[in-house]
């Protein structure tokens, strides 16, 4: 579906934006249904030995953390401010009006990165 969305931009004559959301997989809280309990990093100041801290947001190296992230940055897309829908066949590539009577913005997330265009450039400039 990424391919599509740059064929749709070439198609029309436009470039293709790209975005990376620094620091993505440690913006998701953790659930708490998903307890996560680590040792804290040798020599940390703030804690004494056999001491562990529980997480309260995701970390790089869990498992689970690009799916919280994913959980995460779809509910700011799908926001009433923001009102992108996902797709049917692929839930990483949205599209929707951002600004009332101008061409939808398309917008297809890989991982922390992502890839958008609209045929408007104001519709880009406000997302």
């Amino acid at each position: 579906m990424v391919r599509f969305l740059a064929s749709m931009a070439v198609h029309n004559k436009r470039t293709l934006k790209q975005g990376d959301c620094k620091f993505a997989f440690i913006q998701a809280t953790l659930p708490n249904s998903k307890l996560t309990i680590v040792k804290p990093p040798l020599g940390c100041p703030f804690s004494g030995p056999r001491s562990y801290w529980k997480l309260k947001k995701s970390l790089y190296s869990l498992c689970h953390a690009p799916c919280h992230w994913y959980k995460l940055i779809s509910e700011i897309l799908q926001s009433p401010e923001i009102s992108l829908k996902p797709t049917k066949h692929d839930p990483c590539i949205f599209h929707g009006t951002i600004l009332p009577g101008k061409p939808p913005l398309y917008l297809a997330l890989y991982v922390d990165n992502f890839i958008f265009f609209s045929l408007d450039d104001d519709v880009e400039q406000y997302f």
